[in-house]
């Protein structure tokens, strides 16, 4: 969907300039999104036979993998189900020898850097060239479009990665972002009651824009804040997409209210780009399988059945300059298998992301306790904007918690009683849980990123190898 002539002819002078082909592959990826599933599934093992043999031959570490594996690229033409073979890869690994995972004879100037923000544990930098960059911004682009959002039409774009604003803020480039894209910056790299009303006052100044981008929490916040405090929003907008940040049931009710249009949902990743978006009908996020294919995982790294939650490993089809091939991107989930949707589409379909696979609170008998547990008791904790926990040692929890009620600590006494007991019963071991309210900003990455959970640096180092081993599959 192209709604404004000025992108058209941006992208056709790119094309004459440089060679870009994003309108081409944007077109590839909307004229095939209503294949049946079988289609999709032969297309896809296409896609995927071909950069397995580019890998295979051009980059050493997957050189070495596929002979490993005693497994011939060409084969997963007939049998992609062969590539379960392959070892799955992690981001520990790239980070130690990134040279071993990029293509021969790449050349520092033919690629940009792509700096994930370690929610993961381990930050990690992809190479992507200009082919790969191309093919992020038709998927994304795509889904856009599925929530009314055309290229070229205006919209807000609540951000807080560092990276990525020093990026926006260049000259060519914002220029490039505001006239070309329709995008307007909102950083959220450090956010308070202030801005939160600064940022409410620009969505009101500026009628054109009617979608906003951004994190998920933040755009809580938002919402929030325009309920509660004010300013409220004078106008409906047409669509919020969140991104980024786990997004509640309770928390897509009240943006919603707040914004007085539809959420949508999505997922993806800094070094994966877009990898799945709800549509209009809010029956999972659809994973779009000429861009990415997903695999769900055992801790022992075999495929399990659809339906089964365990870890996500993705494979990005059209990044041949650094490839992700059965990477372990560090999250956990269901996924339901293709069936048309009501929207047209036939795709895999996420139906639950249940948290990321280190998000552990560790206890003092040795055993882990998974933070998606804890998270279901402090999510019945009312008038709350966000939590967060805080591990201090293998008896102690702080659970910070942000309120629009400076007094909250008072007034929510029995009910904060009552989680407190919770969370001793879940851990089946006495656990000192204090309760503070934040004054500011829950602490976030360097990604703009609100963890779930954060440890003491201390008891992080002395934990980092338990750790490691709940995360990484043999």
């Amino acid at each position: 969907m192209i709604t404004h002539w000025r992108p058209l002819a941006y992208f056709a002078l790119k094309r004459v300039l440089k060679g870009s082909r994003v309108h081409a592959y944007y077109r590839y990826l909307h004229s095939n999104q209503f294949l049946p599933a079988d289609a999709q599934h032969a297309e896809q093992s296409e896609l995927l036979a071909q950069l397995c043999a580019d890998a295979a031959r051009d980059v050493p570490a997957y050189r070495a993998r596929f002979r490993e594996a005693g497994l011939d690229p060409s084969r997963l033409r007939i049998d992609p189900a062969a590539l379960a073979r392959l070892r799955p890869v992690f981001r520990e690994e790239i980070r130690d020898d990134q040279a071993a995972y990029l293509r021969a004879g790449t050349k520092p100037d033919d690629v940009e850097l792509i700096s994930t923000g370690g929610t993961g544990g381990s930050p990690l930098s992809v190479a992507r060239d200009a082919y790969a960059k191309d093919w992020w911004l038709a998927e994304n682009f795509l889904l856009n479009g599925w929530a009314g959002l055309g290229i070229g039409v205006p919209y807000f774009f609540l951000w807080g990665a560092s990276e990525d604003i020093a990026r926006t803020q260049a000259g060519l480039r914002r220029l490039n972002l505001a006239l070309l894209h329709g995008r307007k910056t909102l950083n959220a790299s450090r956010m308070s009651s202030l801005k939160e009303a600064q940022f409410l006052d620009e969505l009101n100044r500026t009628p054109r824009c009617h979608y906003i981008y951004g994190y998920a929490n933040e755009l809580h916040n938002l919402a929030v804040r325009s309920l509660q405090g004010g300013p409220h929003l004078l106008r409906p907008l047409k669509a919020v997409i969140t991104t980024a940040e786990p997004l509640t049931e309770a928390m897509r009710a009240t943006i919603e209210r707040a914004f007085q249009c539809t959420v949508y949902n999505r997922y993806g990743s800094r070094e994966a780009g877009d990898i799945a978006s709800e549509c209009r009908h809010q029956r999972g996020l659809h994973v779009n399988p000429l861009f990415t294919q997903l695999e769900v995982v055992d801790d022992l790294a075999q495929p399990l059945g659809y339906g089964q939650e365990g870890q996500f490993l993705v494979t990005n089809l059209h990044n041949r300059v650094m490839p992700l091939i059965r990477y372990a991107i560090g999250d956990r989930g269901v996924l339901r298998a293709p069936e048309r949707c009501s929207c047209g589409v036939s795709w895999p379909t996420i139906v639950a992301l249940t948290g990321r696979v280190n998000d552990w609170v560790f206890l003092s008998d040795g055993s882990r306790l998974r933070c998606s547990a804890l998270e279901s008791v402090l999510v019945k904790l009312p008038a709350l904007k966000r939590f967060q926990i805080h591990q201090v040692d293998e008896t102690s929890l702080r659970i910070r918690l942000s309120s629009l009620d400076p007094n909250y600590l008072t007034h929510r006494s029995r009910e904060l009683a009552e989680a407190r007991h919770k969370l001793n019963m879940l851990s089946g071991a006495p656990f000192d849980v204090q309760f503070e309210v934040s004054d500011g900003a829950l602490y976030k990455t360097e990604a703009g990123k609100q963890p779930l959970i954060t440890y003491a640096s201390n008891f992080k180092r002395a934990h980092a190898y338990r750790a490691d081993m709940h995360t990484r599959l043999p």
